[in-house]
């Protein structure tokens, strides 16, 4: 949410320049079909304020999918067009609301064609999915004389790759569902171009398009040199593999399984190489510019005012909450330094013990979608459910890693204490996407083992 003011600010840079058009795929309200009720409140006023700002932006076309259900798809659908932001949905049909199938645009003479598409598979409450093939084919038949087809995909990667090969004609698909950050367009079947920059804000890209003869497909400005490196890339990762020498069954089975994979996948990159070798140029082509949004960017004025009073309703809602004070077996980490100092001097120095302060710096503290992961015992079912609760046990401290301590500290016994960290609790923070895909384990383990953990305090 907080990167939609950075947003702004690069895209008035951008379109001040040259014809421009912005699209959202759909989840842009949640990520999933459902939501814990607590949670709604907040979320929906998080929804109001980027609605707002895709108004302001004059956005060309919104997808709709699985995420605005949560939130109720009716009232998305009428907030939308209480603020004249275009929201489509190309398969889908629900009760009771009239959603238009496809936006169109004119640009520099042609036609722009937008489409959204949601999984088969989707499960939207009061809508019924139809198939996505089918549905892309009828829309382009009942509008033959559009130039430049784009489809807000919310499929898998699977899924589109099936979609290109038995579809022609759709010349960019931007991926909404994988989350993916990629560097370029990857080429797909029928000169389509899939695009992707991620997840929760932190990127936007910027397509650059050239088109001379819209009765063809793009390509990138580069296509061999970007499937060339997508071997070599591949050839480098199973060189690194194969040097990995461990005595360890686990890790040897997890060694066999990332050798199976990207022996695979090379063969996939090598065969795309071949294939792309022999095509000729259609004369249009595509550069995917790819800008970060991190805070050395500017914040739009305007758009960082309407934030900051969202960001107060949010805190407003919060304080709101009637919430009984804690009282489960999450104790602080400030309960552990009598006996193991060192440790916890060690701890201190870390990122982990200052979680909560990049929250407060944020303005995020009361955020019920933020607080568990920088907080200590949020996602155990006995600890603290909400922000009001958490006293000493703000910051991700000492049992996050090694669980719940009122038993241990009555008690202090090797037993009754979870002695090392496992992957499995970290990946429920670092899971891919609120870190986009930067966690490794074997790697940022070292960063917060204690040195002297074998030995005791």
């Amino acid at each position: 949410m907080g990167g939609l003011s950075r947003r702004l600010t690069k895209i008035h840079e951008h379109t001040s320049e040259t014809n421009w058009l912005v699209v959202e795929s759909a989840n842009f309200a949640w990520k999933s079909n459902q939501i814990i009720e607590a949670k709604l409140p907040q979320q929906r006023r998080k929804v109001e304020f980027i609605l707002d700002t895709f108004g302001q932006l004059g956005i060309a076309a919104v997808g709709l999918g699985e995420g605005e259900s949560a939130l109720g798809m009716s009232w998305v659908v009428h907030s939308a067009k209480d603020r004249n932001v275009p929201v489509i949905a190309s398969n889908m049909k629900c009760d009771g609301l009239e959603i238009p199938m496809v936006a169109f645009h004119n640009i520099n003479d042609l036609t722009v064609g937008i489409m959204s598409v949601v999984r088969e598979a989707a499960s939207i409450e009061g809508c019924q999915i139809a198939p996505v093939e089918q549905s892309v084919k009828d829309i382009q038949a009942q509008h033959s004389n559009t130039d430049i087809w784009i489809v807000l995909s919310m499929l898998s990667e699977a899924e589109q790759l099936t979609l290109t090969e038995s579809v022609s004609g759709i010349d960019f698909l931007i991926d909404g569902y994988t989350k993916a950050l990629l560097d370029k367009p990857k080429p797909l079947s029928n000169d389509s171009l899939r695009l992707s920059v991620g997840s929760r804000g932190k990127y936007f890209g910027v397509l650059d398009v050239h088109t001379e003869n819209a009765d063809l497909g793009h390509q990138l400005h580069e296509t061999l040199d970007y499937f060339e490196g997508e071997v070599k890339r591949i050839e480098g990762r199973l060189e690194t593999i194969k040097k990995i020498q461990s005595s360890d069954e686990k890790a040897q089975a997890r060694q066999a399984r990332r050798l199976k994979f990207f022996t695979a996948e090379l063969e996939k990159a090598e065969a795309a190489l071949a294939a792309h070798s022999s095509k000729k140029p259609t004369g249009n082509t595509a550069t995917l510019l790819k800008i970060g949004l991190s805070n050395e960017v500017a914040d739009h004025p305007a758009t960082l005012s309407d934030l900051n009073m969202a960001l107060q309703d949010i805190e407003r809602l919060a304080n709101a909450d009637s919430v009984e004070p804690y009282n489960g077996p999450f104790v602080g980490s400030s309960a552990c330094q009598s006996c193991h100092s060192k440790i916890y001097e060690q701890w201190a120095t870390t990122a982990h013990a200052h979680a909560w302060t990049t929250l407060i710096n944020e303005k995020r503290a009361f955020d019920l979608e933020c607080f568990a992961c920088h907080s200590t015992g949020a996602h155990h079912p006995e600890g603290p459910q909400h922000p009001k609760q958490l006293g000493a046990l703000v910051g991700v401290g000492c049992e996050s890693c090694h669980g719940p301590g009122q038993d241990h500290i009555n008690a202090p016994m090797a037993n009754n204490i979870q002695r090392t960290a496992e992957e499995s609790l970290c990946i429920t923070c670092h899971d891919g996407v609120k870190d986009e895909g930067r966690f490794d384990f074997e790697h940022y383990y070292p960063k917060v083992v204690h040195a002297n953990e074998d030995s005791g305090d």
